[in-house]
């Protein structure tokens, strides 16, 4: 059942004992396929690590899963370290699918990731035939996993669907292959649109395949990526 015009407000979650979220598709405030029209989660703060698949610092897998929905995060923090496969500090997997919305505004994450396709905001898949935007975001941390990227993850605005970043930022290193320092690699992949624009990387990139603000295969497959007004220092 879509749920709408809901905002989540100055809400604080802080771990203990090492407490991880282990649950696969979660996230630490909003669980997997939390979507409907008009969703806002604006000022929180999460400080706990993502191990397990799909996870979200804020919102878990799949985030206005929902025909129409929109979600959006604004002015929210994710600090810890993400361990599990295709998770990410703000969104999980498949965020802003399928003719729906999903937004980053003033989000910040600081925390290192080893996991693999894992991502600072956006995870796997953002705007999937659909929309993803990020907005005055910045990420943190040291990259050591396969295909690590600092804004969104590999195949952004995949099958035709428009994501874009702009003044966000990333800030470390990445050690390992096929990372990115905005976008990751096959961004735009099948006919889909990526675009950056006044973002800065200042990260040393180590990795085969690994490049600043496009990765490996940007517009692959019929896509369209562009920069604008972007820096990358390394």
């Amino acid at each position: 059942i879509p749920m709408n015009n809901i905002t989540i407000k100055n809400v604080t979650i802080i771990t203990s004992n090492g407490a991880v979220l282990s649950v696969t598709n979660a996230g630490w405030l909003c669980g997997g396929y939390f979507g409907g029209s008009n969703i806002i989660v604006d000022s929180c703060h999460v400080e706990g690590d993502l191990s397990n698949a799909y996870n979200g610092g804020i919102f878990g897998k799949n985030a206005g899963s929902t025909s129409g929905s929109s979600v959006t995060a604004t002015n929210c923090t994710f600090n810890g370290n993400i361990t599990g496969t295709y998770a990410a500090g703000i969104f999980g997997r498949n965020a802003g699918n399928n003719g729906t919305t999903a937004t980053a505004t003033n989000c910040t994450v600081n925390g290192n990731i080893t996991g693999t396709y894992a991502a600072g905001i956006f995870g796997e898949k953002a705007g999937i035939n659909g929309s993803a935007i990020a907005t005055n975001c910045h990420v943190s941390g040291d990259f050591t996993g396969q295909y690590n990227i600092g804004i969104f993850g590999r195949k952004a605005a995949y099958n035709g669907g428009s994501v874009t970043a702009t003044n966000c930022t990333f800030t470390g290193t990445a050690t390992n292959h096929y990372s990115g320092g905005i976008f990751g690699s096959e961004s735009g992949y099948g006919n889909g649109s990526a675009t950056a624009t006044n973002c800065d990387v200042s990260a040393n990139f180590t990795g085969q395949h690994s490049i600043g603000i496009f990765g490996r295969s940007a517009g692959y497959s019929g896509g369209s990526v562009t920069a604008t007004n972007c820096s990358f220092t390394g």
